[in-house]
């Protein structure tokens, strides 16, 4: 059985004359294709589970995101997220400071992440919702960080007093 690393290794195409050209062959390796399908019959049973229990999940995540300013769906937890997208979220978040942070399971019932599904307009996560608005997904948060402005949109500012002045705190990941 092929492991991820494998899955992973850059493919080598010529590209005339004596020079190669590197790119990347996710989409068409075998093991992630069937994660990808596998995902989207999980995301497609999520979205019927969800208009099932449509009332009581919207009630339920209407209290959640008013009493919650942040609030990060997502595979697993902060202290163990299940997929890579998700620990590099967490990770970008305990760079800028974003407290107080509720994380929500989409792996713990199919209505959670097909509600994140349907309110965001997003069919992967993890998302992001900020005082009942959603600022996005992996990629767009990725790309606020990358140009500096996660911190200002949900980061909070560095301590300035204390001991650990300007240090952020131990994280598990």
């Amino acid at each position: 059985m092929l492991g991820l690393r494998s899955a992973l290794r850059c493919s080598v195409r010529q590209a005339g004359a004596g020079s190669a050209k590197f790119s990347r062959s996710l989409s068409t390796h075998p093991l992630l294709a069937s994660a990808a399908a596998l995902y989207d019959k999980y995301a497609d049973v999520a979205l019927k589970e969800y208009q099932t229990n449509k009332a009581a999940v919207d009630q339920e995540m209407a209290r959640t995101t008013r009493d919650n300013a942040l609030v990060l769906f997502m595979e697993g937890t902060p202290d163990a997220p299940r997929s890579e997208l998700s620990l590099n979220v967490v990770k970008m978040l305990t760079q800028v400071q974003a407290v107080p942070l509720m994380a929500i399971d989409v792996t713990q019932h199919p209505a959670l992440l097909g509600y994140a599904i349907t309110s965001s307009r997003r069919r992967r996560g993890p998302m992001l919702m900020k005082d009942g608005q959603w600022v996005g997904d992996h990629d767009d948060l990725l790309k606020l960080y990358t140009a500096g402005e996660l911190q200002t949109k949900v980061g909070s500012p560095k301590r300035e007093e204390g001991y650990f002045k300007g240090e952020l705190p131990v994280a598990l990941y």
